[in-house]
């Protein structure tokens, strides 16, 4: 048994360098793509009158598809495709959650907001639902034209009532 073992230690030694080999491409790093942040530009008319009450923003959801930190683009009313080389820098219900508590406390209508994900107490929670969020090219000649679709509902905590909805298009 000994002797056999001999003879098979080279077939071993030989089958496992070409197992190591064969698996290089796993551990090596994965391309880098440069990275987008989504900063709206918000400007208010005038001041909003403050209401006294607290605001909490949950995290939209969203269908698989734009729930990624890709870049979604679409080239036919039934296709969705993503950037090869493009990514946000968070998921795309991030980014618009992100988004939508900047605009609430630049705005001045409420005197607290924060993410639902913190655990505090407020008055109302937004949610959102996150319809589209792509690039669209239909036409060959032009730049893609950005869609987003947004539907909210203010939630007045802790009836859970629909107090206001409103959709974005």
């Amino acid at each position: 048994m000994t002797g056999l073992r001999w003879r098979l230690a080279p077939s071993f030694a030989i089958a496992a360098a070409l197992l190591a080999a064969g698996c290089g491409g796993i551990f090596s790093d994965t391309p880098r793509r440069p990275l987008y942040q989504l900063k709206p530009a918000l400007t208010f008319g005038a001041p909003m009158r403050p209401i006294a009450a607290q605001l909490l923003v949950a995290l939209p959801s969203a269908p698989a598809g734009l729930d990624t930190n890709r870049v979604a683009l679409s080239r036919s009313a039934m296709s969705l495709d993503y950037y090869a080389d493009a990514e946000w820098s968070d998921s795309a219900p991030l980014l618009v959650q992100s988004a939508l508590v900047d605009a609430f406390e630049k705005s001045g209508a409420f005197p607290s907001v924060g993410r639902d994900s913190a655990g505090l107490r407020a008055d109302f929670i937004l949610e959102t639902d996150l319809r589209d969020f792509t690039a669209v090219y239909d036409s060959p000649n032009a730049p893609p034209r950005v869609t987003v679709a947004l539907t909210l509902k203010l939630i007045k905590i802790p009836d859970r009532k629909i107090v206001a909805q409103h959709t974005v298009l």
